[in-house]
């Protein structure tokens, strides 16, 4: 699974691609000494974004759940540190929680919203163990206390 930032560093090697050929089918480019050298520029930092992206394709960054974070009924996310924390702050708004179980969950280190349960199986997968003493509160959720 591609992680965002490697869609950004493929864009940008495609966006460099164009600039190469903007440069070297441009008869007025060709013996432009500055157009020359950012062509040059241009390869060299082409090669060191594919070498990244080939080593994030080969080492893929796990997604893991970085703070707590609840819906409300409109599908609006506030994050904080533990789901109390997002709750008060929502209700001093004057918004309502959803009351769905899926509406308590976490935010991942890829800026998504997951509930507690893809949240337990993310951090097992990326082999993190609870920061609680007592390890996971539950098998299969997991809580705030898991995190920090």
């Amino acid at each position: 699974m591609d992680i965002y930032p490697l869609n950004d560093l493929r864009k940008c090697i495609k966006l460099l691609r164009k600039i190469v050929d903007d440069i070297r089918y441009n008869e007025e480019w060709k013996n432009n000494k500055l157009a020359q050298t950012v062509l040059s520029n241009v390869r060299n930092t082409e090669v060191t974004l594919l070498d990244v992206a080939d080593y994030f394709d080969e080492h893929p960054i796990k997604e893991v759940c970085v703070c707590a974070a609840v819906k409300t009924d409109a599908g609006e996310i506030y994050r904080g540190q533990r789901h109390g924390d997002c709750v008060m702050a929502m209700r001093g708004r004057g918004k309502k929680m959803g009351q769905r179980g899926e509406d308590q969950g976490f935010i991942t280190s890829r800026n998504r919203f997951v509930d507690r349960i893809m949240g337990m199986r993310l951090q097992l997968a990326a082999g993190i163990k609870s920061a609680n003493p007592g390890g996971y509160f539950q098998d299969n959720e997991l809580f705030s206390e898991d995190l920090y």
